[in-house]
């Protein structure tokens, strides 16, 4: 399941429930690139920035690996 807002992909209707509610679709690729990995979840993002906001939201507290 895709975010409508930015195309982060999610594999259930929860994570993306959650995910939606922190999306502001600030994040869009008009072509769909998502070049930026995130190395604790395997998300994807098409900004540094956003990759950064990601690990913010998601990661706050878990330790490095």
């Amino acid at each position: 399941m895709a975010c409508p807002q930015c195309g982060a992909v999610f594999d259930n209707r929860d994570d993306l429930r959650e995910h939606r509610n922190v999306c502001g679709g600030e994040f869009v690729s008009p072509e769909g690139e998502f070049k930026y990995k995130c190395g604790r979840c395997g998300q994807r993002f098409n900004t540094e920035e956003a990759l950064g906001a990601h690990h913010i939201r998601a990661h706050a507290g878990e330790q490095e690996l």
